[in-house]
Protein backbone atom coordinates (compact mmCIF):
# COMPACT_ATOMS: atom_id res chain seq x y z
CA UNK A 1 0.00 0.00 0.00
CA UNK A 2 2.87 2.41 0.82
CA UNK A 3 4.45 1.87 -2.60
CA UNK A 4 1.43 2.87 -4.66
CA UNK A 5 0.46 5.68 -2.25
CA UNK A 6 3.93 7.19 -2.80
CA UNK A 7 3.44 6.86 -6.57
CA UNK A 8 0.03 8.57 -6.37
CA UNK A 9 1.50 11.43 -4.29
CA UNK A 10 4.53 11.85 -6.54
CA UNK A 11 2.35 12.06 -9.67
CA UNK A 12 0.12 14.65 -8.04
CA UNK A 13 3.05 16.87 -7.02
CA UNK A 14 4.75 16.54 -10.40
CA UNK A 15 1.67 17.42 -12.44
CA UNK A 16 0.73 20.22 -10.07
CA UNK A 17 4.18 21.79 -10.45
CA UNK A 18 4.06 21.57 -14.25
CA UNK A 19 0.64 23.16 -14.66
CA UNK A 20 1.28 25.80 -12.04
CA UNK A 21 4.24 27.16 -14.02
CA UNK A 22 2.71 26.79 -17.48
CA UNK A 23 -0.89 27.83 -16.95
CA UNK A 24 -0.97 30.41 -14.18
CA UNK A 25 -2.25 33.09 -16.54
CA UNK A 26 -5.77 32.69 -15.22
CA UNK A 27 -7.39 30.14 -12.91
CA UNK A 28 -11.09 29.34 -13.10
CA UNK A 29 -13.34 27.19 -11.00
CA UNK A 30 -14.94 24.21 -12.71
CA UNK A 31 -18.58 23.22 -12.91
CA UNK A 32 -17.82 21.05 -9.86
CA UNK A 33 -17.54 24.16 -7.69
CA UNK A 34 -20.57 25.86 -9.18
CA UNK A 35 -22.70 22.82 -8.36
CA UNK A 36 -21.46 22.44 -4.78
CA UNK A 37 -21.68 26.19 -4.21
CA UNK A 38 -25.22 26.30 -5.59
CA UNK A 39 -26.73 25.13 -2.30
CA UNK A 40 -29.45 27.76 -2.45
CA UNK A 41 -30.84 26.37 -5.72
CA UNK A 42 -32.44 22.98 -5.24
CA UNK A 43 -33.04 22.12 -8.88
CA UNK A 44 -31.01 22.19 -12.10
CA UNK A 45 -30.37 20.05 -15.16
CA UNK A 46 -27.77 19.85 -17.92
CA UNK A 47 -28.10 17.71 -21.04
CA UNK A 48 -25.19 17.21 -23.45
CA UNK A 49 -24.72 15.31 -26.71
CA UNK A 50 -21.11 14.41 -27.55
CA UNK A 51 -20.09 13.33 -31.06
CA UNK A 52 -16.54 12.44 -32.01
CA UNK A 53 -14.02 9.64 -32.07
CA UNK A 54 -11.96 7.56 -29.69
CA UNK A 55 -8.86 5.41 -29.56
CA UNK A 56 -8.25 2.90 -26.79
CA UNK A 57 -5.95 0.06 -25.83
CA UNK A 58 -7.20 -2.24 -23.07
CA UNK A 59 -5.35 -4.72 -20.90
CA UNK A 60 -7.78 -7.65 -21.28
CA UNK A 61 -6.86 -10.75 -23.24
CA UNK A 62 -8.27 -10.61 -26.77
CA UNK A 63 -9.01 -6.87 -26.50
CA UNK A 64 -5.46 -5.57 -26.10
CA UNK A 65 -5.04 -4.22 -29.65
CA UNK A 66 -5.53 -0.52 -30.36
CA UNK A 67 -9.19 0.12 -31.22
CA UNK A 68 -10.42 3.24 -33.01
CA UNK A 69 -14.02 4.20 -33.60
CA UNK A 70 -16.79 6.78 -33.69
CA UNK A 71 -18.36 8.00 -30.47
CA UNK A 72 -21.87 9.25 -29.71
CA UNK A 73 -22.58 9.85 -26.06
CA UNK A 74 -25.49 11.37 -24.15
CA UNK A 75 -24.81 12.90 -20.74
CA UNK A 76 -27.48 14.07 -18.33
CA UNK A 77 -26.88 15.85 -15.04
CA UNK A 78 -29.69 16.91 -12.79
CA UNK A 79 -30.43 17.80 -9.22
CA UNK A 80 -33.85 17.79 -7.60
CA UNK A 81 -33.83 18.86 -3.99
CA UNK A 82 -31.23 16.46 -2.49
CA UNK A 83 -31.39 13.84 -5.24
CA UNK A 84 -28.92 14.06 -8.13
CA UNK A 85 -27.39 12.37 -11.15
CA UNK A 86 -23.77 13.03 -12.15
CA UNK A 87 -22.60 11.97 -15.60
CA UNK A 88 -20.18 14.65 -16.71
CA UNK A 89 -19.38 17.19 -14.02
CA UNK A 90 -18.31 16.53 -10.45
CA UNK A 91 -17.19 12.96 -11.06
CA UNK A 92 -13.67 12.63 -12.50
CA UNK A 93 -11.89 15.33 -14.41
CA UNK A 94 -13.49 16.81 -17.45
CA UNK A 95 -16.61 14.69 -17.70
CA UNK A 96 -15.44 12.66 -20.70
CA UNK A 97 -13.69 10.14 -18.50
CA UNK A 98 -16.03 9.87 -15.57
CA UNK A 99 -18.60 7.33 -14.44
CA UNK A 100 -22.32 7.88 -13.93
CA UNK A 101 -23.69 8.31 -10.41
CA UNK A 102 -27.11 8.40 -8.88
CA UNK A 103 -27.05 9.90 -5.42
CA UNK A 104 -28.51 11.73 -2.47
CA UNK A 105 -26.93 14.62 -0.56
CA UNK A 106 -26.71 13.74 3.11
CA UNK A 107 -25.09 17.08 3.91
CA UNK A 108 -23.30 19.85 1.99
CA UNK A 109 -22.09 23.41 2.26
CA UNK A 110 -20.08 25.66 -0.07
CA UNK A 111 -16.98 23.44 -0.02
CA UNK A 112 -17.79 20.04 1.50
CA UNK A 113 -20.36 17.37 0.65
CA UNK A 114 -21.33 13.96 2.05
CA UNK A 115 -23.35 11.87 -0.40
CA UNK A 116 -24.90 8.45 -0.77
CA UNK A 117 -23.90 7.26 -4.25
CA UNK A 118 -24.73 4.37 -6.55
CA UNK A 119 -23.22 3.38 -9.89
CA UNK A 120 -21.10 0.93 -11.87
CA UNK A 121 -17.42 0.72 -10.92
CA UNK A 122 -16.23 -2.29 -12.91
CA UNK A 123 -17.31 -2.97 -16.51
CA UNK A 124 -18.44 -6.23 -18.02
CA UNK A 125 -15.49 -8.48 -18.89
CA UNK A 126 -15.26 -8.58 -22.72
CA UNK A 127 -15.51 -12.08 -24.21
CA UNK A 128 -15.84 -10.79 -27.77
CA UNK A 129 -13.10 -9.07 -29.74
CA UNK A 130 -13.42 -5.61 -31.29
CA UNK A 131 -15.15 -7.18 -34.31
CA UNK A 132 -17.75 -8.84 -32.04
CA UNK A 133 -16.35 -12.33 -32.60
CA UNK A 134 -16.05 -14.93 -29.85
CA UNK A 135 -12.51 -15.15 -28.47
CA UNK A 136 -11.70 -18.91 -28.51
CA UNK A 137 -9.55 -18.86 -25.36
CA UNK A 138 -12.41 -17.27 -23.41
CA UNK A 139 -15.17 -19.68 -24.43
CA UNK A 140 -15.26 -21.28 -20.96
CA UNK A 141 -15.07 -18.04 -19.01
CA UNK A 142 -18.03 -17.52 -16.70
CA UNK A 143 -20.19 -14.43 -16.87
CA UNK A 144 -18.52 -11.32 -15.46
CA UNK A 145 -21.11 -8.64 -15.92
CA UNK A 146 -21.08 -4.99 -14.93
CA UNK A 147 -21.47 -4.46 -11.19
CA UNK A 148 -23.57 -1.93 -9.28
CA UNK A 149 -22.03 -0.36 -6.20
CA UNK A 150 -23.72 1.45 -3.31
CA UNK A 151 -21.76 3.53 -0.82
CA UNK A 152 -20.69 6.90 0.52
CA UNK A 153 -18.69 9.74 -1.04
CA UNK A 154 -16.89 12.57 0.73
CA UNK A 155 -15.86 15.50 -1.51
CA UNK A 156 -14.15 18.80 -0.83
CA UNK A 157 -13.08 21.86 -2.82
CA UNK A 158 -9.75 23.59 -2.16
CA UNK A 159 -9.91 26.67 -4.36
CA UNK A 160 -9.55 25.23 -7.89
CA UNK A 161 -8.79 21.70 -6.67
CA UNK A 162 -11.30 18.94 -6.06
CA UNK A 163 -10.79 15.90 -3.82
CA UNK A 164 -13.09 12.94 -3.23
CA UNK A 165 -13.06 9.61 -1.41
CA UNK A 166 -15.62 6.90 -2.16
CA UNK A 167 -16.27 3.59 -0.41
CA UNK A 168 -18.79 1.30 -2.11
CA UNK A 169 -19.97 -2.30 -1.96
CA UNK A 170 -21.37 -4.30 -4.85
CA UNK A 171 -25.08 -4.89 -4.29
CA UNK A 172 -25.77 -6.56 -7.65
CA UNK A 173 -24.61 -10.02 -6.48
CA UNK A 174 -21.85 -9.99 -9.10
CA UNK A 175 -18.91 -10.13 -6.69
CA UNK A 176 -20.24 -8.51 -3.46
CA UNK A 177 -16.80 -7.03 -2.87
CA UNK A 178 -15.65 -3.55 -1.83
CA UNK A 179 -14.06 -0.73 -3.81
CA UNK A 180 -12.21 2.25 -2.34
CA UNK A 181 -11.66 5.15 -4.74
CA UNK A 182 -9.78 8.41 -4.15
CA UNK A 183 -9.36 11.21 -6.66
CA UNK A 184 -7.68 14.63 -6.82
CA UNK A 185 -8.17 17.05 -9.72
CA UNK A 186 -7.21 20.61 -10.56
CA UNK A 187 -8.96 23.04 -12.92
CA UNK A 188 -7.06 25.74 -14.78
CA UNK A 189 -7.87 28.14 -17.62
CA UNK A 190 -5.70 29.69 -20.30
CA UNK A 191 -7.53 32.12 -22.53
CA UNK A 192 -10.79 30.39 -23.50
CA UNK A 193 -9.37 26.93 -22.79
CA UNK A 194 -10.34 25.05 -19.65
CA UNK A 195 -7.96 22.31 -18.55
CA UNK A 196 -8.59 19.61 -15.96
CA UNK A 197 -6.03 17.09 -14.79
CA UNK A 198 -6.54 14.46 -12.15
CA UNK A 199 -4.85 11.57 -10.38
CA UNK A 200 -6.86 8.66 -9.04
CA UNK A 201 -6.26 5.55 -6.97
CA UNK A 202 -8.78 2.70 -6.93
CA UNK A 203 -8.44 -0.26 -4.54
CA UNK A 204 -10.36 -3.50 -5.17
CA UNK A 205 -11.00 -6.13 -2.51
CA UNK A 206 -9.95 -9.72 -3.19
CA UNK A 207 -13.57 -10.68 -3.99
CA UNK A 208 -13.79 -7.98 -6.65
CA UNK A 209 -10.36 -8.78 -8.06
CA UNK A 210 -10.89 -12.53 -8.37
CA UNK A 211 -14.37 -12.17 -9.83
CA UNK A 212 -12.98 -10.29 -12.82
CA UNK A 213 -9.46 -11.65 -13.40
CA UNK A 214 -9.38 -14.88 -11.38
CA UNK A 215 -9.58 -18.29 -13.08
CA UNK A 216 -11.36 -21.41 -11.83
CA UNK A 217 -10.52 -24.99 -12.90
CA UNK A 218 -13.52 -25.29 -15.22
CA UNK A 219 -12.55 -22.08 -17.05
CA UNK A 220 -9.05 -23.27 -18.05
CA UNK A 221 -8.15 -23.19 -21.75
CA UNK A 222 -4.81 -23.14 -23.61
CA UNK A 223 -2.65 -24.59 -20.83
CA UNK A 224 -3.62 -21.77 -18.46
CA UNK A 225 -3.42 -22.40 -14.74
CA UNK A 226 -6.05 -21.51 -12.11
CA UNK A 227 -5.43 -18.04 -10.73
CA UNK A 228 -6.48 -16.58 -7.38
CA UNK A 229 -5.03 -13.48 -5.75
CA UNK A 230 -5.61 -10.84 -3.10
CA UNK A 231 -6.67 -7.21 -3.20
CA UNK A 232 -5.47 -5.10 -6.14
CA UNK A 233 -5.31 -1.48 -7.25
CA UNK A 234 -5.19 0.83 -10.28
CA UNK A 235 -3.47 4.24 -10.38
CA UNK A 236 -4.80 6.55 -13.09
CA UNK A 237 -3.84 9.83 -14.72
CA UNK A 238 -6.54 11.85 -16.48
CA UNK A 239 -6.24 15.00 -18.60
CA UNK A 240 -8.95 16.90 -20.44
CA UNK A 241 -9.39 20.16 -22.32
CA UNK A 242 -12.48 22.13 -23.32
CA UNK A 243 -12.90 25.08 -25.69
CA UNK A 244 -16.25 26.87 -26.32
CA UNK A 245 -16.99 27.37 -30.00
CA UNK A 246 -20.36 29.07 -29.55
CA UNK A 247 -23.04 29.41 -26.91
CA UNK A 248 -24.09 25.78 -27.39
CA UNK A 249 -21.12 24.02 -29.05
CA UNK A 250 -17.96 23.00 -27.20
CA UNK A 251 -14.84 21.19 -28.37
CA UNK A 252 -13.83 18.51 -25.84
CA UNK A 253 -10.87 16.16 -25.54
CA UNK A 254 -9.82 13.64 -22.93
CA UNK A 255 -6.88 11.36 -22.16
CA UNK A 256 -6.71 8.57 -19.58
CA UNK A 257 -3.77 6.32 -18.65
CA UNK A 258 -4.10 3.67 -15.93
CA UNK A 259 -1.40 1.52 -14.32
CA UNK A 260 -2.46 -1.91 -13.05
CA UNK A 261 -0.99 -3.53 -9.94
CA UNK A 262 1.36 -6.51 -10.40
CA UNK A 263 -1.16 -9.13 -9.27
CA UNK A 264 -3.63 -7.90 -11.90
CA UNK A 265 -1.11 -8.25 -14.71
CA UNK A 266 -0.10 -11.76 -13.56
CA UNK A 267 -3.57 -13.08 -14.40
CA UNK A 268 -3.79 -15.00 -17.71
CA UNK A 269 -6.76 -12.78 -18.55
CA UNK A 270 -4.60 -9.63 -18.52
CA UNK A 271 -1.88 -9.07 -21.11
CA UNK A 272 -0.29 -5.76 -20.08
CA UNK A 273 -0.02 -3.41 -17.13
CA UNK A 274 -1.91 -0.41 -18.50
CA UNK A 275 -5.12 0.88 -20.07
CA UNK A 276 -5.10 3.84 -22.44
CA UNK A 277 -7.93 5.94 -23.90
CA UNK A 278 -8.10 9.13 -25.98
CA UNK A 279 -11.33 10.95 -26.90
CA UNK A 280 -11.87 13.92 -29.25
CA UNK A 281 -15.26 15.38 -30.06
CA UNK A 282 -17.76 18.20 -30.19
CA UNK A 283 -20.50 18.57 -27.61
CA UNK A 284 -23.84 20.28 -27.99
CA UNK A 285 -25.16 21.52 -24.64
CA UNK A 286 -28.93 21.89 -24.34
Amino acid sequence: MLKHFCLWLALTLLINAFFSTKLLARTALSTKESQINNVESDNFYRFKLLMGGYSQSRAFYGNDDVENGALINLALDFEYEDFFMDSSNKNRGGGLLGRVYLGYHLWQDEKVAWDIIAGSYTPEFPRLDKDDRQIPALRNIGSREEDFGLGVRYSRLFGDQYFSIEVVKDVSSQHEGYIFDSYLSKVMSYGNWDFVYGVGHTWFSSQTTNFYIGLEDHEIVNQWQPYNTGASYIVSLELSAEYPISESWVFESGFSYSWLSDNLTKSPLVTKNYDLAVILGFAYVF
